[in-house]
């Protein structure tokens, strides 16, 4: 009888706590998905991939990205460097 080999579970890709800090910002403005969508000029089912992580997004879209959440640059850069030490 053949065993089953055991999968590892997918990495963690480094990015992956920027579509979950999205969405909290989104859900605290109490703005919906396809507000965000019409202002990236986007289908709602992109942004909810963005928030999942299952999408990414380029560097040249993260500034449009963060304005239509209405989140600075520099908050963006704080949280950035916080995930990096974690990470470290």
């Amino acid at each position: 009888m053949a065993r089953a080999k055991k999968r590892k579970p997918p990495r963690q890709r480094p990015d992956s706590w920027i579509g979950p800090w999205l969405r909290v910002h989104r859900e605290a403005a109490d703005v919906s998905l396809t507000s965000i969508a019409q202002t990236l000029k986007c289908e709602p089912s992109r942004v909810c991939r963005i928030e999942s992580g299952e999408t990414q997004f380029t560097a040249e879209e993260l500034p449009i990205i963060l304005a239509a959440y209405g989140v600075t640059v520099a908050a963006f850069d704080v949280r950035a460097r916080e995930a990096a030490a974690v990470a470290a």
